[in-house]
């Protein structure tokens, strides 16, 4: 088998780049039309409780998970199709088209290190486990904690009702 070209290497870095950066451009706080319209059409759609929602795109070997609250991107999940990690440069590409640029340590948030849009307004984290890249708004992760706790707490009454 003959190695590639440095050249050759060069131009298919350049090309995943930059269809990273068209997959990029899906920003927090998007509608779900123009998610629609940015991706092509969702292939997995599932409607939430209390305001929120999920759709799943694929685009360019890359799936996306975009979960809506109040009709606009709370959360995004970028996560390669054929498993393999995300380079540096490509999560820098994904993160700073959401404004995320500022290296963390670890918070209350996420026991790992993140970056922040410097507000602490939009986060990013990688998970090396999962090889994956997640941004998301502060808020929405807040109020998905409460509602998940909201929800567990009714379960629970319901279920201890009869005791």
């Amino acid at each position: 088998m003959k190695p590639i070209a440095r050249g050759a290497q060069s131009y298919a870095a350049a090309t995943v780049l930059l269809a990273l950066a068209s997959l990029a451009s899906a920003r927090i706080g998007e509608t779900m039309e123009e998610a629609d319209k940015r991706y092509g059409g969702f292939v997995q759609m599932e409607a939430g409780l209390d305001g929120f929602s999920m759709r799943i795109y694929k685009k360019d070997g890359i799936q996306i998970t975009a979960r809506f609250m109040d009709g606009k991107i709370g959360y995004l999940h970028f996560e390669k199709i054929d498993g393999s990690p995300f380079t540096a440069a490509e999560f820098k590409v994904l993160v700073r088209a959401q404004g995320v640029t500022v290296p963390v340590s670890a918070n209350y948030l996420h026991e790992e290190p993140y970056w922040s849009a410097g507000d602490d307004k939009t986060v990013a984290f990688y998970d090396q486990e999962k090889k994956s890249v997640t941004v998301s708004t502060t808020e929405y992760l807040k109020r998905t904690g409460k509602v998940r706790m909201h929800h567990e707490q009714q379960e629970a009454e319901k279920k201890l009702n009869d005791f």
